[in-house]
């Protein structure tokens, strides 16, 4: 999806130029959430057909608060949430080694 490669691709540029960056960055459309998992907590409440919460803590007790993996991008709607590993976009992102990097 469009969102997740634009934030999966803005997080390995920063990453590569500032190792040790805490990048947590979130866009959504009104309909659906997308976010990061880089370096801090990120957690997210799904209420199918309701709802979807995503913070960066738990705001509540609500024992159905699920933490999101580090280096992860999660994706979210009121039915819906997908996390997907950030390394496996990242890599993907990545730029091919250049013919003088292969010898």
């Amino acid at each position: 999806d469009g969102a997740g490669q634009a934030l999966a691709g803005t997080v390995a540029e920063v990453a590569a130029a500032a190792p040790g960056s805490r990048l947590n960055l979130l866009l959504t459309d009104g309909e659906t959430i997308t976010a990061t998992a880089w370096g801090d907590t990120l957690w997210y409440l799904a209420e199918p057909g309701r709802r979807t919460v995503v913070a960066s803590e738990p705001y509540d007790d609500d024992p159905h608060w699920r933490e999101v993996p580090d280096r992860t991008l999660l994706t979210a709607s009121r039915t819906d949430v997908l996390l997907t590993p950030l390394k496996d976009l990242t890599e993907d992102l990545a730029p091919a080694p250049s013919e003088e990097a292969r010898r």
